[in-house]
């Protein structure tokens, strides 16, 4: 078998979004990879044409198979950094103002404002697993 991602959009509104993520590693770490983008979500205005700037994140609901490291980053050129998931947990950035993507970090530093993934600590002969919910928030603007 090879590694595998797959996410599925599980509530697509105008203002918030849901997203399952799940991935199985087989033979190797997950490379970065794009996650999630604000274009391929249902739009902020009423008709679903506007589309959001950038995603926020709200909530995390994650279960990451021991050893096994899961990085998000904002999504660009040159990805950076948000948060590392290991274990078992929930995180409600909500409370503490949103995972945003930094103002000083707009398209012109390439970001697209979306989120992206890689992991750490695939060993050779081991299978890990994970799994992610992440509650998101569509932003007009950076």
């Amino acid at each position: 078998m090879a590694n595998s991602l797959t996410t599925n959009i599980l509530v697509d509104g105008s203002k918030n979004a849901v997203i399952n993520v799940s991935g199985y590693l087989d033979s190797s770490n997950l490379a970065y990879q794009s996650l999630i983008l604000p274009n391929n979500l249902f739009g902020i205005d009423s008709s679903g044409a506007a589309k959001a700037a950038a995603l926020a994140i709200r909530k995390i609901q994650y279960n990451v198979q021991d050893v096994n490291i899961v990085i998000l980053s904002w999504d660009g050129t040159t990805p950076v950094y948000v948060d590392t998931y290991t274990g078992r947990g929930k995180y409600e950035a909500e409370n503490y103002g949103l995972f945003v993507p930094p103002a000083s970090l707009t398209t012109s530093n390439g970001l697209n404002g979306g989120i992206g993934i890689s992991t750490l600590g695939w060993t050779t002969g081991a299978i890990l697993t994970f799994s992610l919910t992440l509650e998101l928030a569509k932003l007009g603007a950076f």
